[in-house]
């Protein structure tokens, strides 16, 4: 299976809603703050590389968007009162200097939701990366983000290498057996 199936639903929880998300955001109006979040990934040793953006919005006094994307379960969201991304360490959070028209951010999730791609392991940095963009704010996270890719790259190496160790080691076994 996949380095990311099994672990997520016990990490995170299932997702909240999926579905329309792009809609759901044009339904709260302007974006006035964004969130980063990293969050440890399932089989990654506490590794805090997923990331999950929160969009504070006008509507509801402030209510705020949760996004997620999830190579396995792709793009979910949850709209709160408060936030609340578990087992998560706050990157930063930004207070815009304008209110945002969420169409931007709408277009950036449509295109996300529509994408008929396989997924990557790193899916979800790239999400986080585009939403920022959408919101003019990439350049305040761009270092993050950097280290996080870089991170997540020396990750995939190891892991690769491990299943390299752990193939050699049971075809090195077989041969034994077939020689006994």
């Amino acid at each position: 299976g996949a380095w990311w199936q099994g672990g997520f639903d016990r990490a995170f929880g299932s997702p909240q809603q999926t579905g329309d998300v792009a809609g759901e955001l044009l339904s709260f109006g302007a974006i006035v703050g964004v969130h980063v979040y990293s969050v440890p990934l399932p089989r990654c040793y506490g590794e805090k590389l997923h990331q999950v953006v929160v969009l504070q919005t006008q509507s509801d006094g402030g209510a705020f968007l949760q996004l997620d994307f999830n190579p396995v379960l792709g793009l979910s969201y949850s709209r709160a009162r408060q936030i609340s991304v578990r087992c998560s360490a706050l990157v930063k959070a930004v207070r815009l200097t304008q209110p945002l028209d969420s169409s931007r951010v709408a277009a950036a999730l449509a295109r996300w939701t529509e994408r008929g791609r396989q997924p990557h392991y790193s899916d979800n940095v790239a999400f986080a990366e585009d939403i920022l963009k959408a919101c003019g704010e990439f350049s305040t996270f761009q270092g993050h983000f950097v280290e996080v890719q870089r991170r997540l790259k020396f990750w995939q190496a190891e892991a690769k290498r491990e299943r390299d160790r752990q193939a050699a080691t049971s075809s090195g076994a077989a041969v034994c057996a077939a020689l006994l």
